[in-house]
């Protein structure tokens, strides 16, 4: 490009442009192209491409079902949007053909889920926390009120009988006190009422089992441990129970099972008989 300045103005000529065409950069906009047309130039710049935009600041978690219903409800397009259904929270994505702004709720156990069965599935407690658990979260068990003094009271050192055999249904224990032998029942299951996940409306009803470890020596004080057998079962009957809440509140939403994560599908090969990866 051969080119010669005048003041401000570049008068170029090159390969391309006519040779009345002049160009020059203006500050805060840019350069800017002109052809001659008759006594005047007529401007021929393109308009400026703005840059696309991802908003970053709409890519958050939410604590708890009312408010990602509420913000949906209020910022959401059901005709845009699609919200993805897992095992470990719910994902709403503003814009399906893009994906770059979402609001996730995350499926955080509950306190009343972790004080009784940690982690999940089991669970083993001293007699002093056993007890204590039970004295947090009374409307949690049921029969806590006849549960809690047997828990308390049990010695097993003075048990004159502790076999499970005697009865299908509790524990039975004998002991001696100052005014004869006391028994003590203490049921081998207990069913709690209690939320899944933090700060859900939703209640489930968990049969545990009770088991109660004698001690192997006198210095040593028996354990409890609380197991439910049904508890990936009673995880998903948590999600399906949330989900279907949601669901009910956002009825012209797109709801899928799955992840928006891409994954990697192992392809079964059946044409040499063989499986392929």
């Amino acid at each position: 490009m051969a080119a010669s300045k005048k003041g401000s103005v570049n008068i170029a000529v090159e390969e391309g442009f006519p040779k009345d065409h002049i160009s020059f950069k203006e500050a805060g906009y840019g350069e800017r192209h002109f052809v001659r047309k008759g006594e005047a130039y007529d401007e021929v710049t393109k308009p400026l491409q703005e840059p696309v935009r991802v908003h970053r600041d709409r890519c958050y978690a939410v604590n708890d079902s009312d408010s990602f219903v509420r913000y949906i409800g209020v910022y959401g397009d059901e005709g845009k949007g699609i919200i993805f259904c897992g095992n470990n929270q719910l994902v709403m994505f503003f814009n399906e053909a893009s994906r770059a702004e979402r609001v996730v709720l995350p499926f955080q156990p509950s306190l009343e889920l972790k004080s009784f069965l940690g982690d999940g599935p089991k669970k083993t407690f001293t007699q002093k926390a056993f007890a204590k658990v039970l004295e947090t979260f009374p409307d949690a068990v049921e029969g806590q009120k006849l549960l809690l003094p047997c828990v308390e009271r049990l010695k097993i050192e003075t048990q004159v009988e502790f076999e499970s055999s005697i009865d299908e249904t509790d524990h039975v224990f004998f002991y001696r006190e100052k005014d004869g032998t006391q028994t003590a029942r203490i049921p081998k299951q207990i069913t709690l009422g209690i939320p899944f996940f933090e700060r859900s409306k939703n209640t489930v009803l968990i049969t545990a089992d009770l088991e109660i470890t004698r001690p192997k020596s006198a210095d040593e004080k028996p354990v409890f441990i609380l197991t439910n057998p049904r508890h990936e079962r009673t995880h998903r009957e948590a999600i399906e129970a949330e989900v279907e809440g949601i669901r009910n509140e956002l009825k012209n939403w797109m709801f899928v099972w799955g992840s928006p994560e891409v994954v990697n599908v192992p392809v079964w090969g059946v044409a040499s008989g063989k499986i392929s990866d």
